[in-house]
């Protein structure tokens, strides 16, 4: 279709004749638009996260990289434990037990990311 039709179809249709050309970049812009939105709100701390996690993405994408490893994106693990019975007592023997259990855990799962 030709530049002239293309303005007179816009010009009809009360539309940008970019939206005739292209008209996935209404929904790219939609969600620029978004996600900027969001951003402005974001303290600067969590804007610079949101920028290094884009960073991120970003070289993932490029170099095709099945896993981001946590430890580069500085983003903390969590880790919940949490017992049946609320008012249980536990002993000083067995609360070692489970800090020893769960500093074993978080060794080999750091170590995974080596």
């Amino acid at each position: 279709m030709g530049r002239d039709k293309i303005i007179s179809l816009a010009k009809a249709l009360k539309i940008n004749p970019m939206d005739i050309i292209d008209p996935d970049e209404e929904f790219k812009n939609s969600e620029i638009a978004e996600l900027n939105d969001i951003f402005k709100q974001l303290n600067s701390s969590k804007q610079k996260r949101v920028v290094h996690f884009a960073k991120i993405q970003l070289d993932e994408q490029q170099t095709k990289i099945a896993q981001i490893h946590e430890k580069s994106i500085d983003l903390p693990d969590t880790l919940a434990a949490h017992a049946d019975d609320p008012h249980r007592v536990y002993s000083d023997a067995e609360l070692a037990d489970i800090d020893k259990y769960l500093d074993d855990w978080i060794d080999r799962e750091e170590n995974k990311k080596k």
